[in-house]
């Protein structure tokens, strides 16, 4: 038998619940990245990115495959922000896990 709780007590269990899915929300939103690649000379790409409040996106997974869908360099983001790898030819991508599922894919001939 469920006890009923009194109506005082039910508003409060809302309102708490509501304020947590706030602040969740409000965190998935901060941790929304932002990506570029540059072409860094000597046959090296960097790829630099953030968070939409402005700090550097460390510690997320990037992944280069060739032209072939091979993969060919994997790694992290540093403290900075940045990923800098050596070009494994003209056509390749780079896949950066911004976690929960999702990724950023740049392509090759989108670096500057």
């Amino acid at each position: 038998m469920a006890m009923e709780l009194p109506m005082a007590r039910r508003s409060i269990r809302c309102i708490s619940l509501s304020l947590t899915v706030a602040a969740a929300t409000t965190t998935v939103q901060a941790r929304e990245p932002a990506f570029e690649c540059v072409d860094a000379g000597a046959l090296r790409v960097t790829c630099t990115g953030g968070l939409a409040d402005g700090k550097p996106a460390t510690g997320l997974t990037v992944r280069v495959f060739d032209k072939n869908g091979e993969l060919r360099v994997t790694g992290r983001i540093d403290v900075y922000g940045r990923f800098t790898f050596r070009k494994p030819g003209d056509d390749y991508h780079v896949v950066i896990d911004t976690g929960g599922g999702d990724v950023i894919t740049i392509l090759g001939h989108e670096t500057t």
